[in-house]
C-alpha cells in the first residue's frame, strides 16, 4: 500500500538511480493506498521525463491510487499478472 513515507523514500532511491544514469524502471506492486501521495509520485514522474529523463513504469498489481503512478511513466508495461477488474 502507498503510505504517507512513500514519496521520500521514492525520491531517496530515484535519486541513486538517476545518478547511475540512463533508464529507470519502477515496479509496482500495490493495492492503492494514500492518494495524495500517489499523485505527488505521478507528477515527480512527469516532470522528469518532461526534463529529459526516461522513467518507466511496469506493473504487476496495481489498483486504485497506484494507477496514477503507472500512468505517469514514458513508457508503461503491464505483466501478466496485472489485472483491471475482478471478475467473479
Amino acid at each position: 500500500m502507498i503510505g504517507s513515507k512513500d514519496y521520500s523514500l521514492f525520491n531517496k532511491a530515484l535519486k541513486k538511480e538517476l545518478a547511475v544514469g540512463g533508464r529507470v524502471i519502477i515496479i509496482l506492486n500495490s493495492g492503492g493506498g494514500n492518494f495524495p501521495v500517489a499523485l505527488k509520485i505521478a507528477d515527480r514522474i512527469n516532470k522528469l521525463n518532461k526534463q529529459g529523463f526516461n522513467i518507466e513504469t511496469s506493473s504487476i498489481y496495481c489498483h486504485s491510487a497506484c494507477f496514477f503512478i503507472a500512468v505517469a511513466g514514458s513508457k508503461r508495461n503491464v505483466l501478466y499478472s496485472d489485472h483491471v477488474l475482478d471478475r467473479k
